[in-house]
C-alpha cells in the first residue's frame, strides 16, 4: 500500500479530492446558511457570498469622487444568515434602477456589470455554481487516483560490454 502513493499523481489526486470534499461541504451548507465575507473601503464594497448552491462575488464602486455617499452595506468581516438563494442585485431591487452594461447568463453562471440610475454606483457581479467546481475536481482526482502509470518504453542495451584483458 505504501507504493501506491509514491507517484506524485496520486498525492495530487488525494489533495484534489480533499479540496473537492471541502467545497462539497460548502455547497451543502449554502443550501441552508448564507455566509457573507465583506470588505468595505472608502469608495467600494466587495462581498463574497456562499448561498443557494452558488458563490456570488459582488463589487460596488462609487464613481463620483466628490460624493461621500454611503453604500449602505455591513462593515468588513464575516456574517451569516438564512440562505436566501441567488440574489444578484443588492437590496432586492432586481434590475429596477440599474442600466446593464454587460450580461451573460448560462447554466447557473451569471456575469454582469451595471450602473445605478439614481447614483453613480458601478456594480460587477459573478455568480458561479458550486457544481461547476466540485464535479470537475472530483473527476480529475478519480483520474489521478485510479489510472495506472504507463510502462517505461525505453529500450534496454543488448550489446555486450567488452571487458578489459580479453
Amino acid at each position: 500500500m505504501g507504493d501506491y502513493f509514491k507517484p506524485l499523481r496520486r498525492k495530487l489526486g488525494v489533495a484534489t479530492l480533499a479540496i473537492a470534499c471541502v467545497l462539497m461541504g460548502g455547497w451543502v451548507r449554502s443550501l441552508e446558511t448564507a455566509d457573507h465575507f465583506c470588505r468595505l473601503k472608502r469608495k467600494s464594497y466587495t462581498e463574497l457570498v456562499s448561498t443557494g448552491g452558488v458563490i456570488v462575488w459582488r463589487e460596488l464602486t462609487l464613481m463620483k469622487k466628490e460624493t461621500e455617499t454611503s453604500l449602505g452595506h455591513p462593515p468588513n468581516g464575516y456574517s451569516q444568515s438564512k440562505s436566501w438563494g441567488v440574489q444578484v442585485f443588492p437590496d432586492n431591487t432586481e434590475h429596477k434602477g440599474w442600466d446593464k452594461e454587460s450580461d451573460f447568463q448560462l447554466a447557473g453562471f451569471i456575469f454582469l456589470t451595471a450602473t445605478a440610475k439614481w447614483n453613480d454606483i458601478q456594480m460587477a457581479i459573478w455568480v458561479i455554481p458550486y457544481w461547476s467546481i466540485v464535479i470537475p475536481l472530483t473527476l480529475i482526482s478519480f483520474w489521478l487516483l485510479l489510472s495506472k502509470p504507463r510502462k517505461s518504453t525505453s529500450k534496454k542495451i543488448t550489446e555486450p560490454i567488452p571487458t578489459e584483458g580479453t
